[in-house]
């Protein structure tokens, strides 16, 4: 089977996952329809990009978790739940980070292996760039727009502790009895937790492709090419 055949196998498999995901909401009359929507336009410009810059099939794989992360997590309810006190949006902030800086990297690296350190930099830029745009987006949405519910229009923790009125948000946020200073802190400064979250995921995401690199794991020429990522 020719790697091309592969990674085409994934997506199609991918986008008919998030397909039945969309119907599903659809059926259901689920608010997170357009977040299934997103989710194929993302599959969609991922494999435009891989298509150009081919990815080995595990990289690809870590390249679906942002979009089945957000997924599952609208479609079961998960937004509303914590874990170890934690709501579920930070793990998805710490993980898509570093799944996005995991594949920008092997993307940045598909056609030249030559300064990995500068890459990998990029890379992590690249993934609080997308981390950024995404606080924009829910700020904007759960502020202005009035967006409720869990989804990609609305701040996940800080929904679970805000009071509302007739669709419209009211009052301070309310917190569950028993949380500590600091996971209290999550849900009141969300947005700021979310970009910490993902500045860490980005990072764990640098130490790991480190790792692979000085390991040859990710072929590279020691002699032409001596630098490691961090």
């Amino acid at each position: 089977m020719t790697h091309h055949s592969a990674s085409r196998e994934l997506f199609i498999f991918a986008f008919i996952l998030e397909l039945i995901f969309l119907i599903v909401s659809i059926l259901k009359g689920q608010p997170f329809v357009i977040d299934c929507i997103f989710g194929l336009a993302f599959i969609g410009a991922f494999y435009l990009i891989e298509e150009t810059y081919p990815l080995p099939p595990g990289v690809i794989i870590v390249g679906f978790i942002p979009v089945f992360l957000h997924t599952i997590g609208v479609v079961l309810g998960l937004f509303s739940m914590m874990f170890f006190d934690i709501g579920y949006d930070k793990y998805t902030h710490f993980i898509n980070s570093f799944a996005v800086a995991f594949v920008v990297f092997f993307v940045l690296i598909a056609h030249s292996k030559r300064d990995p350190i500068k890459k990998g930099i990029a890379a992590l830029l690249i993934a609080l760039g997308f981390g950024s745009f995404n606080e924009i987006n829910e700020f904007a949405g759960s502020t202005y727009l009035n967006v409720t519910g869990p989804t990609m229009f609305s701040q996940g923790d800080l929904e679970n502790t805000l009071m509302y009125q007739e669709g419209i948000r009211i009052g301070k946020p309310l917190m569950p009895e028993g949380l500590s200073k600091l996971k209290q802190d999550f849900q009141v400064y969300d947005s700021y937790w979310d970009m910490i979250f993902n500045l860490g995921g980005s990072i764990a995401a640098l130490l790991l492709i480190s790792l692979l690199w000085s390991f040859q794991v990710i072929p590279h020429s020691k002699d032409a090419e001596p630098e490691v990522i961090v």
